[in-house]
């Protein structure tokens, strides 16, 4: 296993923001929610959960489709243009988990072509849940909280920093120059959820 000290990830995040895009979660008028950072100072390293999901990100509630103007009595079509590779940092595994469940439903035959595009410029970098709270219930329905599915990478804040859990090439590929570090150490279990049926969900 591998960790990263917190002035490590600060200067990590630093050069990640001179080549992306960074969204993290950040206090805005007493609301957590995920918006551009220009510094890791801005990172509310204490929030639980945001307010709007992250997935608004890849998914945001309006978008513009396309542009129409005429040209000499012709009309053009433009689609909008997506060109901005972005690090969504610090989301809970639970929206990682919901953003792998729009990607298949949006990037199988037929594919959404506006959501392809922005999601193939995202990577996610996920928080596991240490201390999750009492109304959480990811264990319910087939998630954990540090469960990976939807990230590229996973993270666990320890006593010494945060280990490292790359997921996917892309997760490799973000943590290139990350000054990781072995450890013999493990990261810390989340305490157990509390368990709900959900038989018979379905049918009502």
């Amino acid at each position: 296993m591998e960790i990263i000290s917190k002035e490590s990830l600060n200067r990590w995040l630093t050069d990640l923001m001179a080549r992306y895009q960074v969204m993290a979660p950040v206090l805005v008028e007493g609301y957590h929610l995920f918006r551009p950072i220009s510094s890791p100072d801005e990172i509310a390293w204490d929030y639980y959960n945001s307010v709007v999901p992250p997935k608004e990100l890849i998914f945001p509630l309006t978008e513009s489709l396309f542009t129409l103007e005429y040209q000499n009595g012709v009309p053009q079509f433009q689609e909008p243009v997506i060109d901005r590779d972005t690090v969504i940092f610090g989301l809970r595994p639970c929206d990682a988990r919901a953003i792998a469940m729009l990607d298949a439903s949006f990037l199988n035959d037929p594919v959404d072509t506006p959501y392809a595009r922005r999601r193939s410029l995202v990577t996610l970098v996920g928080w596991t849940c240490v201390s999750p709270e009492a109304p959480c219930f990811c264990t319910s329905i087939g998630g954990a909280p540090n469960g990976t599915e939807g990230l590229d990478v996973l993270m666990t804040e320890g006593a010494d920093g945060f280990f490292v859990q790359p997921v996917t090439e892309k997760g490799k590929a973000l943590l290139t120059g990350a000054e990781l570090k072995q450890t013999d150490a493990t990261p810390p279990e989340p305490p157990p959820l509390p368990v709900f049926s959900t038989e018979g969900i379905t049918e009502k």
